[in-house]
């Protein structure tokens, strides 16, 4: 993995405690000529972020049973 891909990046935001914001709140999917579109719920605060270019939007396509073990596991270590 290079040292610039865009996990590390996000592992470097992260670990340094910077503004990143997770919705798992799918609302819609369609599939089209070019793949697909999503479209994702957010809170208020980051729609607005979204809206005022402070915020980007970054989709990953993770395994949900993967994603919500660890996020239980870290839950109960905590």
């Amino acid at each position: 993995m290079s040292f610039n891909s865009d996990l590390m990046v996000m592992d470097e935001m992260a670990d340094c405690d910077m503004d990143i914001r997770c919705s798992t709140t799918m609302v819609s999917a369609q599939s089209c000529s070019q793949g697909g579109h999503v479209t994702m719920g957010v809170d208020a605060d980051s729609l607005l972020k979204l809206f005022t270019g402070e915020s980007v939007a970054v989709l990953y396509i993770v395994n949900k049973k993967e994603f919500f073990g660890i996020k239980k596991a870290n839950k109960e270590a905590s």
